[in-house]
């Protein structure tokens, strides 16, 4: 081409600017300076790793929208075929917990027998506990049930709720578990021995093991029992010196066994309910108290957390039989006192069984009734000085020296009253006031046997003499009972204030 060409040749310069005012150029070549081609030119010299620069992004440039990612194809099918999990019901899983329901709704009329006879056909029920008011002690329509296993509870929940039931429609909902909540010792920051930890667990877990016999007994209180009646030192019957000390001892519990047996039966103890497994709710025995405890003492001790309708201690004073109104104020006193000292000793608290005390229709006897529900409160013996007594052959009673002896124990004999007066100085005689027994008709050609009615009287000689025996055995304790002496009402000397 003449543009082309040279400028060696002679001519006018301006020959070349005039052709190139219509220049003749390919519609499809684009500037090289200006465009960059999109793909990759054959003949164009690049490295390898330029060219797979440029190929990768010609790649990602054609499918933006497409991005890499990881997956798990396992993972993946079993996260979309998973069924979610129903909801948990709370409630539901509490009573799997605790095994614990709490009523509501509940007929005030509603006794704890009735519940019981309700829930157990959902399994075994270890506790029904209705709480009465303090003041009214009557049900405030409340329950507590428990039962053994927590499906028991929960298939109870699921068919009772919300059903009628005495008239009324029943609403339960889940109990929490008390168990280990009630405090046994002060915990002051303290740190405790060994021994006290062992008692605070004794004690916690107090009426779940049954670890004595019913009529378990301190063998130091038998021993002192056993050596204060007949007049003897305890040393004699514990004689380290001795061959024969343990049958000794051993003959010794066997006799106050039988004893308070014997006594309990009188006061209407059904014996054939201790060998049964069910537990009275309101009955307590107090066991491996010292010697000489009075049933004052017992009532003292128990009739702060309660009503007490009976308090019966035997003749030995090594055990007692401690009787509630009310199952919840039992259930506390169980609780505050299970291993308390009491003297030297540490009483033991086991439940009483089911039916311990046979029912009297009153009658001939109301009056043997009366005075073993009363035995907690001795004043409340009739202080009678009248009646059929025995021993027509006594010196008459003199004015001002004859004392009214009460509280004594129905097993104290006229021999056993003796044998503690007579060594007093001006002692002329002893009485205990019987009465017929009617549980016992009399046979033909025996004597009638009798029952003591609690109280006696001592004569003296001098009504000096009477004085100071009132002074020296108030308050002495006699087979179990502490002595209440005073003047009797024939004498004309006043009891001294």
């Amino acid at each position: 081409m003449d543009v082309m060409q040279p400028r060696t040749k002679k001519g006018p310069l301006w020959a070349n600017e005039a052709k190139e005012s219509h220049p003749v150029l390919p519609a499809t070549d684009p500037p090289e300076t200006d465009v960059i081609p999109e793909g990759p030119d054959d003949n164009e010299a690049i490295s390898d790793l330029e060219w797979m620069r440029r190929r990768m992004k010609s790649v990602s440039d054609a499918s933006p929208d497409k991005v890499f990612e990881q997956s798990d194809d396992e993972h993946e099918d079993v996260d979309h075929s998973a069924v979610p999990d129903e909801p948990k019901d709370p409630a539901k899983d509490t009573i799997m917990q605790t095994s614990r329901l709490f009523l509501r709704n509940l007929a005030f009329s509603c006794t704890e027998a009735e519940l019981m006879e309700q829930f157990q056909p959902f399994g075994e029920v270890a506790q029904v506990h209705i709480p009465v008011d303090s003041l009214s002690k009557q049900s405030k329509g409340l329950a507590y049930v428990t039962f053994k296993q927590p499906t028991s509870a929960l298939s109870a929940y699921e068919t009772l709720d919300k059903k009628s039931f005495q008239g009324r429609l029943l609403h339960i909902i889940p109990a929490v578990d008390r168990k280990g909540k009630f405090e046994v010792e002060d915990g002051e920051g303290k740190k405790k021995s060994l021994k006290d930890e062992r008692n605070s667990r004794r004690k916690a877990t107090a009426g779940r093991e049954f670890n004595w016999s019913m009529l378990y007994m301190n063998s130091d209180a038998v021993a002192s029992s056993i050596a204060d009646r007949m007049g003897i030192a305890k040393a004699d019957i514990l004689n380290p010196e001795s061959d024969n000390a343990a049958v000794k001892l051993a003959l010794a519990e066997t006799h106050v066994i039988q004893e308070t047996k014997s006594y309990l039966e009188s006061q209407g103890v059904v014996l054939s309910s201790f060998s049964s497994r069910a537990r009275s709710d309101t009955t307590i025995l107090v066991k491996n108290i010292p010697y000489g405890t009075t049933a004052e003492q017992i009532r003292e001790i128990f009739e702060v957390h309660g009503e007490l309708s009976r308090v019966v201690v035997p003749p030995a004073g090594t055990m007692a039989v401690v009787e509630f109104v009310h199952a919840d104020e039992a259930a506390k006193a169980f609780r505050a006192v299970a291993y308390r000292r009491l003297g030297n000793s540490v009483i033991y608290l086991e439940r009483g069984p089911m039916g311990m005390f046979q029912e009297t229709d009153g009658g001939a006897d109301e009056n043997s009734r009366t005075v073993t529900s009363t035995a907690v409160k001795p004043v409340t013996i009739a202080e009678q000085e009248g009646g059929s007594g025995v021993g027509e052959d006594e010196p008459a009673l003199s004015a001002g020296t004859t004392l009214f002896v009460k509280n004594l124990a129905f097993s104290t004999t006229v021999e056993r009253l003796t044998q503690v007066f007579r060594n007093l100085p001006g002692f002329s005689f002893a009485r205990v006031q019987t009465k017929p027994d009617p549980k016992r008709p009399a046979v033909p050609g025996a004597e009638p046997p009798r029952l003591s009615m609690g109280y006696g009287f001592v004569g003296f000689k001098t009504g000096e003499d009477a004085k100071k025996g009132m002074k020296g055995m108030q308050g002495f304790v006699l087979d179990g009972h502490a002595l209440h002496v005073k003047f009797a009402g024939r004498g004309t000397e006043d009891e001294p204030k």
